[in-house]
């Protein structure tokens, strides 16, 4: 092997090994800068969302053990609780936050504020309407037992042409705001 052609092989993969290690060293000086940005606007998000289902809302905080957030008032009194959900949909999974009045939480009684949609990819003009007024106002204010749609006896009524989204998101509402009620519930009592 010629000592020319060694060192003329060498030097390509030397620059190329150089300009991969700053390009590494950049992408992770840039992710450690903009990930913290990228969080405080994800929080400034859930807040607005929050705020929306809870306008006597001063401050919330997230339980990492059981995935909820505790909603305050002024006088830090509980409001309600929120807690994020993913309903599999008919062009995927679809993001919800739910949001539970925190009043009759001891009792058994599990009331729904409200949900919202946080990210779907459904079909513009059928499934996409599970963003809507007239679908999600359904939920304000319903006991956790009515959500069902009215063809199985519940209070919300199908999207015509969403069946699979529709179903998706009320089939998910009822059954995950049961689970985050009794962890809720059994998180107040070794609270207590």
């Amino acid at each position: 092997m010629n000592k020319n052609s060694f060192s003329s092989d060498i030097y390509p993969i030397l620059f190329l090994t150089i300009v991969v290690c700053i390009a590494v060293v950049g992408l992770v000086l840039t992710n450690s800068v903009t990930e913290e940005r990228i969080e405080e606007a994800r929080t400034e998000a859930l807040k607005e969302i929050l705020i929306a289902q809870f306008p006597d809302m001063d401050t919330f905080e997230y339980d990492e053990d059981i995935e909820v957030y505790t909603i305050y008032d002024q006088d830090q009194e509980i409001i309600g609780y929120a807690f994020e959900t993913e309903a599999d949909g008919y062009g995927g999974e679809i993001e919800l936050l739910v949001a539970l009045e925190g009043t009759d939480m001891r009792e058994g009684n599990i009331i729904v504020k409200g949900i919202s949609v946080l990210f779907h990819g459904e079909t513009p003009g059928l499934g996409a309407r599970i963003e809507e007024d007239a679908f999600l106002n359904q939920f304000e204010g319903t006991n956790v037992e009515d959500i069902r749609l009215t063809d199985d006896g519940g209070d919300i009524d199908a999207i015509s042409g969403a069946t699979v989204s529709t179903e998706a998101v009320v089939n998910t509402v009822h059954e995950s705001a049961l689970e985050k009620a009794a962890l809720i519930r059994e998180n107040m009592e070794v609270s207590a």
